[in-house]
């Protein structure tokens, strides 16, 4: 799904500068950066950088806060920031959006994911699984973010939604499915081209672009 959406990107712009925050081991950072011009990867973590070190090929790895510190000062067509929102406390989540469109050029794009979808059926099942195990599971659960949660960020940062997609439609766990694997698959796979999926996935990505952008294109 990334991958489609920076190689069109990459069609559409040439060679794009590029940022991924919150790189931590670099998974997405190892993604994008074969369609960037230049590509760079924060995060605060040390040891999430060395490990991202041993799977970028060409990008650059900085370590530190951009909330904070002007570690990065380039303006990038692109910034990415997976598998971070959802887990922020709403203050950092409105200082690390503030950082990102200050670092977003007039026509660049941000994305970013929920990965943990408060009204998605994998989360659902997981609060009604905690409450009858009680306190047991209590060291598991993680903050999440409602769809409203998700949209009023955006709005705050001054940003319109351009396109989102879903997916992890059907609930499952890491270690088990509870259908086989290709129909799970197949079901899975029909479910992310619905726009019903969208109500019950675990995954909505935001694809987002200074407002006043769109209002312009219009």
């Amino acid at each position: 799904m990334l991958e489609n959406i920076v190689r069109k990107i990459s069609e559409e712009k040439g060679a794009f500068q590029y940022l991924d925050f919150a790189c931590g081991t670099g998974r997405i950072l190892e993604l994008v950066e074969g369609y960037a011009g230049t590509s760079i990867g924060v995060d605060v973590s040390s040891s999430m950088i060395d490990e991202a070190r041993g799977r970028v090929k060409r990008s650059v790895l900085v370590e530190g806060d951009i909330t904070k510190d002007a570690i990065v000062g380039e303006s990038f067509d692109v910034i990415t920031a997976f598998r971070f929102f959802a887990n922020a406390q709403d203050c950092l989540r409105e200082e690390a959006m503030d950082a990102l469109v200050s670092r977003l050029s007039d026509d660049g794009v941000l994305i970013f994911n929920n990965h943990h979808r408060w009204e998605s059926l994998n989360e659902r099942f997981r609060r009604l699984w905690r409450r009858l195990m009680g306190r047991r599971l209590a060291g598991l659960m993680h903050r999440g973010m409602t769809d409203a949660e998700a949209e009023r960020l955006i709005s705050k940062a001054r940003l319109k939604i351009i396109r989102t997609y879903h997916l992890g439609c059907l609930p499952s766990t890491h270690s088990r499915l509870f259908l086989p694997f290709s129909l799970f698959l197949w079901l899975e796979r029909l479910c992310t081209k619905c726009a019903l999926g969208s109500d019950v996935a675990q995954y909505k990505v935001y694809v987002c672009a200074k407002a006043h952008e769109i209002d312009t294109d219009r």
